[in-house]
């Protein structure tokens, strides 16, 4: 879970962090995390040899 405006009406701070404390990550994703990773797959120099890859951004959820 991305912790989002749109997330804001769903989730007072006790959700928040009850579900962050679920994840092995023990805290909800922020916006960034999903930039940073979009940022790894785009063309640059640093990711020339990169082509077509799955990324999992949850924060551990499936791996736990």
């Amino acid at each position: 879970m991305i912790d989002t405006p749109l997330q804001a009406p769903y989730l007072n701070e006790e959700k928040k962090k009850a579900i962050g404390d679920s994840l092995p990550m023990k805290r909800l994703g922020v916006p960034r995390d999903i930039a940073y990773a979009a940022l790894v797959q785009a063309p640059s120099d640093e990711s020339t040899f990169m082509t077509g890859a799955e990324m999992v951004v949850d924060g551990g959820f499936i791996a736990g």
